[in-house]
């Protein structure tokens, strides 16, 4: 797919199928992630975990319904596989560095499910209560030291309509001539 068209097409998704991804696909993902621009070159403070395990869906769920007090949240939107991003923080809090980081590793499987016509959606609540969920962090076996930082739901979208966004401008801009 043309560059551009992944950008249009790159839309949040919150409807899922609950067929799995196939694994040709999840690895294009996790490939895309690896091509990631991280500060300084540290790959080595960025851990990814596949979570495909619906048992651990539905008790994070819980943990961020009790935490916001919305009983009808859905912060994982039914997605089949959640792709979560940790970073080194050896104080227990990342560092905004390690927290840009993850956002380009996130941001980079993002368009790699566009560019698949995969559905995807970038999950920041959900993994701010994993961070501080210490028994569900401990199901994730991550490294020592690490903690999560952001991730991707992604899977089949529901969005039958899949089609590209249209271009705006969001943002001020000078031209310096």
């Amino acid at each position: 797919m043309e560059f551009t068209k992944t950008l249009l097409m790159r839309r949040s998704c919150r409807a899922y199928s609950d067929v799995q991804l196939h694994d040709d696909m999840l690895r294009n993902l996790l490939d895309a992630a690896n091509l990631a621009p991280v500060g300084r070159k540290k790959y080595d403070e960025v851990h990814l975990t596949v979570v495909q395990n619906r048992q651990f869906f539905d008790d994070l769920t819980d943990r961020f319904r009790a935490e916001t007090g919305n009983p009808g949240a859905s912060p994982l939107y039914s997605a089949p596989t959640l792709i979560v991003v940790s970073v080194k923080a050896p104080d227990g809090e990342p560092s905004l560095v390690a927290m840009a980081n993850a956002a380009c590793v996130v941001d980079h499987m993002h368009l790699a499910a566009a560019d698949m016509g995969l559905g995807s959606v970038y999950i920041f609540g959900a993994t701010t209560v994993l961070r501080g969920a210490p028994e569900l962090c401990a199901r994730l076996r991550l490294p020592e030291g690490f903690v999560p930082a952001s991730s991707l739901a992604v899977g089949y979208s529901l969005d039958e309509e899949q089609k590209p966004r249209e271009k705006t401008r969001h943002f001020s801009q000078n031209e310096l001539k």
